[in-house]
């Protein structure tokens, strides 16, 4: 998933989220904000790797501006009250990454999810 934040006039946001949820996007956001030109919506979405469709229709807002994230993101969608039982024991595995992470000096975030 690439996570994207699109900065549009106040007002707009709404269309950028439906846009985001043709996309498949997931775990969506929509925030009223501020920005050096006055008022605008900025909007938080997640879309599959393949972002040349939301791109593509995203272009046709007016004053649309885009910042990608350059790395992925997981998006987990576990329901409340499955939670404890979508995560899974890692200890082992963190033990591993831990100790890898010592010799190549390197930090690794370890998120387990079904």
């Amino acid at each position: 998933m690439r996570q994207l934040l699109v900065q549009v006039s106040r007002g707009s946001g709404q269309e950028v989220i439906d846009i985001a949820k043709s996309c498949d996007g997931a775990n969506l956001a929509l925030l009223e904000a501020t920005g050096s030109e006055g008022l605008l919506d900025l909007a938080i979405v997640n879309v599959p790797n393949g972002i040349e469709q939301l791109l593509s229709k995203l272009e046709n807002l007016p004053k649309a501006d885009i910042t990608l994230i350059p790395c992925g993101v997981i998006t987990l969608q576990a329901p409340p009250c499955q939670a404890t039982q979508q995560v899974k024991d890692v200890a082992l595995s963190r033990r591993s990454v831990v100790w890898i992470g010592l010799f190549t000096n390197t930090t690794y975030l370890l998120v387990a999810a079904k």
